[in-house]
């Protein structure tokens, strides 16, 4: 299988002692892989280092073959990224906002952005300004923002934050759709387990730094009854194993 992203020995430091150790990890080609970590456990760090947002204190990364810190802009050109909460400036419309970030990429369709407005379930209120949008609604169009330049990578980090029920249902058939249709491969950071249950191919746990488990969703599963329960234990292994110093406590 062909290697989208790959992370080899990927660490990060910071002066208050807390970052990422030695991460290994590579996304193929159709992956739906999910990010599950307590608070503080680094998920995103992990996924502003693949986004070139801070660079890493060791270790490589690579985007699509080309490693990330020689050859930044052709390997994030294939990348779809929403990174925390998105910013944006409130006195403009959807369709303005999402005229502007399309001026930054060549060729971009006009009815494109019709397109992504419709995908997200914001096609009623492109003509809206932006100030009066709720916090989901900023949620649905930073996803279509980051959609926008038909990435083969997307990266998005807690996409549900501040979606309603509808909402997060509607999201997790964009995102079947998205990689069903056009092979996008995801990489979602979440807390919603039992979303990730449902939509993921793979899953990897971060604690305290360190990706402590990875591997496919259904074989996770043989022996638990739900990816939460699997979860769970695997956190309580890990503190187990920071009590008796086997793993690294430095971070």
């Amino acid at each position: 299988m062909e290697d989208i992203a790959k992370l080899t020995e990927v660490s990060k430091e910071f002066r208050n002692g807390r970052g990422i150790s030695g991460v290994n990890l590579s996304l193929q080609k159709g992956d739906i892989y999910g990010l599950l970590g307590p608070n503080g456990a680094g998920k995103t760090t992990l996924l502003k280092m693949l986004t070139g947002l801070i660079s890493p204190s060791f270790g490589s990364i690579s985007l699509f073959g080309q490693d990330l810190e020689r050859s930044f802009a052709s390997g994030m050109r294939k990348v779809g990224c929403m990174i925390e909460s998105a910013d944006f400036y409130d006195y403009v419309t959807a369709i303005q906002y999402l005229k502007l970030n399309a001026s930054f990429y060549p060729n971009i369709r006009a009815q494109r952005i019709d397109e992504v407005l419709e995908a997200v379930g914001l096609a009623a209120f492109g003509k809206e300004k932006i100030r009066h949008f709720s916090t989901g609604m900023k949620q649905k169009l930073a996803m279509a923002s980051s959609i926008l330049h038909s990435p083969e990578l997307v990266i998005w980090d807690e996409p549900t934050n501040g979606l309603d029920i509808e909402g997060v249902v509607h999201f997790r058939a964009l995102v079947q759709q998205l990689s069903a249709e056009q092979g996008i491969t995801f990489l979602i950071s979440s807390h919603m387990i039992h979303e990730l249950e449902q939509l993921c191919n793979r899953v990897g746990i971060l604690n305290q730094g360190v990706l402590i488990r990875e591997g496919n969703v259904q074989e996770l599963l043989t022996d638990n009854h739900s990816l939460e329960q699997y979860y769970i234990a695997e956190l309580q292994k890990g503190k187990e194993l920071m009590n008796h110093g086997r793993l690294d406590s430095r971070i």
